[in-house]
């Protein structure tokens, strides 16, 4: 199923960018080629392990480009914790072209995460989860990221 909608999220992509490169040819009466990041470079994320109960995901945030507040999703895949809150910071709305308004992140974000242990276990796996598109009309499919922590090292 996760295939089925990674292949339904890069259709959309072509369609939405061959969409703005026509709209782009009309309106404008020209052929402007824009250029797009690799998701990797639009949205750089990293995470670390602030304490055995506390995580931080990050994003730099490539100007131009905005990440969707509720496509964040953040996900215990193994060790013997769980998520058991998330805090984000505040928010902007932007009128998106393509989801309408949304609640957004622009040039950086910073999320907290604490965890909950429910049993002993070894390495923690942090699988995060996220979304975001280019200002100029371009969304990415759904990205997803694990980052691995060992508990014992903290």
């Amino acid at each position: 199923m996760y295939q089925k909608a990674k292949l339904l999220g890069v259709l959309l992509i072509v369609l939405i960018a061959v969409g703005c490169s026509s709209e782009n040819s009309t309106s404008k009466g020209t052929n402007i080629d824009t250029e797009f990041l690799p998701v990797d470079k639009a949205f750089k994320y990293s995470a670390v392990m602030i304490d055995e109960k506390t995580i931080k995901a990050s994003w730099d945030i490539a100007d131009g480009y905005h990440l969707y507040k509720n496509k964040l999703k953040f996900e215990i895949t193994a060790g013997g914790y769980q998520v058991a809150n998330v805090d984000y910071p505040e928010s902007v709305m932007l009128d998106d072209k393509i989801f309408g308004k949304q609640e957004s992140y622009k040039n950086s974000l910073d999320v907290i995460i604490t965890l909950a242990k429910i049993s002993d276990g070894g390495a923690i796996k942090l699988k995060s989860g996220y979304q975001g598109c280019a200002a100029q009309g371009l969304c990415y499919p759904p990205e997803s990221k694990v980052s691995e922590f060992d508990v014992t090292q903290i």
